[in-house]
């Protein structure tokens, strides 16, 4: 695929930016090298995700699991003003 230099004020209007004739220039260069890269790249049959290591998670479902009563964690907790608990009503 060849890069023009309409492909690149476009790109550059996209990104909103603002480039001179010169920088037009680089960017097509730097774009059509970008490209080729990925051509290449294509033609070797690798995917993107091809180095990517899928993992799931290992973690053990839910279960509801007996607590203490509130009754007992109030009486072991510290009193302290300006919170409220369920004991000052």
């Amino acid at each position: 695929m060849e890069v023009t230099r309409e492909m690149v004020k476009q790109i550059a209007e996209l990104a909103r930016l603002e480039l001179n004739e010169a920088e037009e220039v680089r960017m097509q260069a730097d774009l059509q090298q970008i490209l080729s890269y990925m051509e290449c790249l294509e033609d070797t049959g690798l995917h993107a995700d091809a180095g990517r290591i899928v993992t799931t998670d290992q973690l053990r479902p839910d279960e509801v699991q007996p607590s203490m009563p509130v009754e007992e964690l109030l009486a072991v907790s510290p009193s302290q003003q300006g919170f409220w608990t369920p004991e000052e009503g």
